[in-house]
């Protein structure tokens, strides 16, 4: 396998732990579902924003949309996306988007997106985006469209 001996984790767009049964989280681990991750993101901001999309799951996020845009590099014929994304849209119809820097990238949040306060972290220090390099960001058009999208997915009706 291609993320055995590497610099990478093999990041999961849908965490396997949001699935219940043994075969749906078995299936997270196939490759049409994960993307080359740096470990220092995987294991850390992008795996506590996972925890606290699951956490609000049940009571306040009507979907989850996740991804990867842009390519750092190519490694053994496989793309490694420069950033992560994840927008969770609520059921009041507000919507968080958040982007994880892939390996060690790291940039200001304004070279990312306009930076925004977002529930998950209520402080945000530049210590904090720097340490997890998980932004959080406010809805700009051409922000969404590099991610493959319209902005008509933000919407829950």
């Amino acid at each position: 396998m291609w993320y055995k001996n590497n610099k990478f984790d093999r990041g999961h767009l849908s965490p396997r732990c949001d699935f219940e049964g043994d075969l749906e989280r078995k299936m997270t681990f196939y490759y049409i579902n994960a993307a080359p991750q740096s470990r220092s993101l995987n294991r850390g901001g992008w795996r506590d924003l996972e925890v606290y999309a699951r956490s609000n799951a049940t009571k306040k996020v009507a979907k989850v949309i996740t991804g990867t845009y842009g390519t750092l590099d190519t490694f053994g014929g496989i793309s490694v996306p420069k950033n992560f994304f994840k927008i969770l849209v609520f059921c009041d119809s507000s919507f968080e988007i958040y982007v994880g820097v892939n390996y060690g990238t790291r940039r200001s949040a304004n070279d990312v997106c306009l930076p925004v306060a977002c529930s998950w972290r209520h402080a945000q220090t530049r210590e904090d985006i720097m340490a997890t390099q998980i932004y959080c960001c406010g809805y700009n058009a051409t922000l969404i469209r590099s991610f493959g999208l319209t902005g008509k997915e933000l919407k829950i009706h």
